[in-house]
């Protein structure tokens, strides 16, 4: 395969086979592969056809047309002249300083250390892809179900204290807040906001309704085991959904409403999940998820303390902007 830069350099790169089998022992894959078995190859071909090399190169490498191509700084080694060249027609990409090249897949699995599946997977999130499986084994099938519950149940509960903000009888005075503090319905929809009933049992009751356990409403971090048995962590608070990269629900924040009264007076203003096995404090930024683009674009980051100092940031236009979340980075 060639590409050709902007002073129509035949560019070179090895051939990126579309998936690389997983490694074996005792005649078994190992690794993600085997969970749900392999991706079909015709879905694989469809999803690179479906997705934007450029728009997904873009959130990590400010990128500006040069003729048919797009070019910029390479994100694989260091370089103060663009020699890092994207294809749209073909697909493909090309670094002439350093040799890095390939496909979107190639791209996402160098940069953020995937494997082949979990790029494929977070590529057909993105664009609403489904993908199909063929093979795999009950075992490890329901081992990926249990990887998958936390997010699964993370997603769920966000939806719910979103809706009961957004209409619900029991937010007025949580909406009440957020307008006096200026934050919007835009910003409301953008970050998910949410707010969790000032009730022992308001999610917990739900989510045994919905078929999730105890165990994983406590894996989850969303409640807690007492005496009488599982209650909610977060009750009377504005909730803040934090995601990952791959616009994951991991974690929340929950900011009590006024200053704390009566019985919520010796409560902490804001009370945060505990590290999970899907959140680890020192690995995320509050709403990087939404600003990265913009970083990339800007050269730079805003590290900010808090949740609505985010948000007020970006009603203001400054859209590079994320917060710490209580932890020294790691």
């Amino acid at each position: 395969m060639r590409l050709r830069g902007g002073d129509d350099r035949p560019l070179r790169h090895a051939q990126v086979p579309r998936a690389l089998p997983p490694p074996r022992l005792g005649g078994r894959a190992l690794g993600g592969q085997l969970a749900r078995g392999r991706i079909r190859d015709e879905d694989i071909e469809q999803l690179r056809e479906r997705v934007d090399i450029v728009e997904v190169i873009s959130d990590y490498v400010q990128l500006k047309k040069a003729g048919r191509l797009f070019k910029g700084l390479c994100p694989f080694h260091d370089e103060k002249t663009p020699s890092f060249m994207v294809d749209p027609a073909k697909q493909l990409y090309h670094c002439f300083g350093c040799g890095e090249g390939g496909n979107v897949f190639t791209f996402l699995r160098k940069k953020e250390g995937l494997e082949f599946r979990e790029a494929a997977e977070k590529l057909a999130s993105r664009v609403g892809f489904t993908l199909h499986y063929e093979g795999g084994s009950r075992e490890a099938a329901a081992a990926e179900g249990r990887k998958e519950r936390p997010y699964r149940i993370n997603q769920w509960a966000a939806e719910v204290y979103h809706r009961v903000l957004t209409a619900g009888e029991a937010a007025g005075a949580a909406r009440k807040y957020l307008a006096s503090r200026g934050i919007g319905e835009e910003a409301v929809r953008q970050f998910k906001l949410g707010f969790a009933p000032d009730r022992w049992d308001f999610l917990y009751r739900q989510a045994v309704q919905q078929g999730f356990a105890a165990s994983d409403f406590l894996a989850a971090g969303l409640g807690l085991q007492g005496e009488r048995g599982t209650y909610d962590r977060f009750r009377g608070r504005i909730v803040f959904p934090i995601q990952d990269l791959q616009e994951r629900v991991v974690a929340f924040g929950g900011r009590i409403l006024g200053e704390g009264e009566g019985e919520k007076r010796n409560q902490p203003k804001y009370l945060n999940s505990p590290e999970t096995p899907v959140y680890v404090k020192s690995r995320h930024l509050y709403a990087l998820n939404l600003s990265r683009r913009e970083i990339v674009r800007e050269g730079f980051a805003l590290l900010v303390e808090g949740y609505t100092d985010v948000i007020g940031l970006w009603q203001a236009g400054i859209r590079n902007v994320a917060a710490t979340l209580g932890t020294a980075l790691g």
